[in-house]
């Protein structure tokens, strides 16, 4: 379990298909309370009284959702809170009671609602377990916008903020290191940690931060076969004025914690979790990708040739031409 309020925030962003409004939404959310009573899921506010999450207990007081109105920073949104219950299997064993939920934990998901365009929705939750998606969240949040509109689609697979290409993890590396001024706003001030796979799904995970003169990473960088992927990053973003510090996942997902998000406002604890989500889902991971989209040209015809080439001479220890070129008959890297 993970909601928007605190600590580590795991996020999913995913496409909903339907003509179904944010009103009408937030007005069923308020219809769909949670029932103790057949422990059915149901929706309230992340505002509710939080003591209760995780114990076993009843639901909460619920609130109403609402459409939160759109302002400069963000378009207009429902913010809403699934609230379900898990079995607990050692309470289960020592609980002597007729009741239902006696042995079960009261467990919150939280889903941040806004309209992409007409006839589309862009639906972050926080989650990124995708099990407890299919159990659970998917089957509520199918529910709810059916309400509304019966022939709606849950894209679970499509996320609008998509990085859609695995070089931009790569991309990443490159800049760092060249120029760390990404475009959009964006200054990409660390790469904490990165995994990369072969074409046999064996990983390798470089951690405690990255460092472009490592052999392991440079021998990673020269292998065409390696792809990488999801990275922790830091990244200060102009506009917001806050320094992120996150995972970012090619499907746009991303965990952030908010001990490690500073926005140079002051706010409330509880305020921050909520703040950064909205700032990644809505700006930052859109620069991203939108400042690797505007240097994708430059990337691929030099960058990237000129990236691996320097890579390959860090891993020969010599101070060689690091201008090489693909040789038309064997396809080994050679020099100009």
């Amino acid at each position: 379990m993970s909601n928007f309020t605190f600590g580590k925030l795991s996020v999913t962003v995913v496409r909903v298909e339907t003509s179904a409004d944010l009103p009408s939404i937030a007005a069923q959310m308020a219809r769909k309370p949670p029932s103790y009573e057949g422990l059915v899921p149901g929706w309230g506010t992340p505002w509710d009284d939080e003591d209760g999450l995780g114990n076993f207990t009843g639901p909460p007081p619920t609130g109403a959702p609402v459409v939160d109105p759109e302002a400069a920073e963000w378009p207009s949104r429902v913010i809403g809170r699934l609230y379900y219950w898990t079995p607990d299997r050692t309470a289960r064993r020592f609980v002597q009671s007729d009741q239902p939920g006696a042995a079960q934990r009261l467990r919150a998901c939280d889903f941040l609602i806004s309209t992409l365009a007409e006839g589309s929705l862009m639906v972050a939750m926080s989650s990124r377990n995708r099990a407890e998606q299919d159990r659970t969240f998917e089957p509520a949040l199918r529910s709810l916008i059916q309400s509304v509109d019966s022939q709606a689609q849950i894209q679970m697979d499509t996320s609008p903020i998509d990085l859609n290409d695995p070089d931009i993890y790569m991309w990443m590396l490159n800049r760092l290191g060249s120029n760390p001024h990404l475009g959009q706003g964006l200054e990409l001030l660390s790469v904490r940690e990165i995994t990369s796979r072969d074409p046999l799904a064996r990983g390798a995970n470089l951690s405690q931060g990255v460092d472009l003169t490592r052999r392991e990473l440079q021998a990673l960088i020269t292998n065409d076969s390696i792809e990488f992927g999801p990275a922790k990053v830091v990244l200060h973003h102009e506009e917001t004025d806050a320094t992120f510090d996150f995972e970012v996942f090619i499907d746009g997902g991303f965990t952030v914690h908010t001990t490690e998000t500073h926005y140079r406002e002051s706010m409330a604890r509880s305020a921050v979790g909520w703040r950064a989500v909205a700032d990644l889902s809505y700006r930052v991971i859109p620069a991203l990708r939108d400042a690797y989209r505007a240097d994708n040209e430059l990337w691929k015809d030099v960058d990237r040739r000129d990236f691996i080439a320097q890579c390959l001479v860090g891993l020969r220890g010599t101070a060689v031409n690091t201008d090489l070129i693909v040789c038309d008959h064997c396809g080994e890297r050679v020099h100009a």
